[in-house]
C-alpha cells in the first residue's frame, strides 16, 4: 500500500474472486465504505506452444496467470491437464491421453473466468511404420510399429474382426489375428 496526499494505491488480493467487489478501508477506528463497486477483470489473452502434439507431450501456455498455483488450472478440449510448472507468466502443462480430434480448444480458468485462447490444440494422427508378419494364421502375433499409438483407448481390426492385444504403447502395439 502506497499513501498519498490525496489518494492511497493497493493491490488487488489474491484471494479476490468475484467480478463485482465492495471494497471498505479502515483509518485507525475509522471504516470507509465505498460506494462504487469494484471490477475484477479477467486475465488476457494467452498463447499455446507448440500448437501440435500428442498425449503426454509438455504444453507452454503464455499470457498473465493468477500468482497462486493452485488457483489455476487448463483444459485441452473437455479434459484437464496436469500443471507441472506454474508462474504468472508461465503455465506447462500434459496433454492428457483422452484428448482427441483435429481441433481442441485450450482453456486457462481461474475463478470466475474461464479463458480460452485464439490458439487451439491439433492432436497429432497415429502413424503405422512397418506391421509384422504380414501373414500367418489365426492367433499369430502382429507387431505394428508407428509413433503416436494411444494406449488407453485402442482397437485392432481385422476387416471387421476386433483382435486381442497384450501391449499397446506411444509406437508398439503387439495383437493377435482374431478367429
Amino acid at each position: 500500500m502506497k499513501k498519498y496526499a490525496d489518494s492511497i494505491r493497493v493491490k488487488v488480493p489474491d484471494e479476490v474472486d468475484k467480478i463485482k467487489n465492495s471494497f471498505k478501508i479502515n483509518i485507525g477506528t475509522t471504516t470507509i465504505t465505498s460506494l462504487s463497486e469494484f471490477t475484477l477483470l479477467p486475465p488476457s489473452g494467452f498463447t499455446v506452444y507448440p500448437t501440435e502434439g500428442t498425449w503426454g507431450d509438455v504444453l507452454t501456455l503464455r499470457g498473465s496467470f493468477h500468482r497462486t498455483a493452485s488457483r489455476n488450472s487448463v483444459q485441452i478440449g473437455s479434459y484437464n491437464a496436469q500443471i507441472t510448472s506454474s508462474s504468472v507468466n508461465e503455465l506447462k502443462c500434459i496433454v492428457p491421453q483422452g484428448v482427441s480430434g483435429v481441433k481442441n480448444p485450450v482453456t486457462y480458468l481461474v475463478s470466475p473466468f474461464t479463458v480460452i485462447s485464439a490458439d487451439s490444440f491439433r492432436l497429432k494422427a497415429p502413424v503405422i511404420t512397418s506391421v509384422f508378419p504380414l501373414s500367418g494364421r489365426t492367433n499369430t502375433q502382429v507387431i505394428i510399429k508407428g509413433k503416436y499409438f494411444f494406449p488407453g483407448n485402442t482397437t485392432v481390426k481385422f476387416e471387421n474382426a476386433t483382435a486381442s492385444t497384450s501391449g499397446i504403447n506411444d509406437s508398439t502395439i503387439t495383437t493377435y489375428v482374431p478367429l
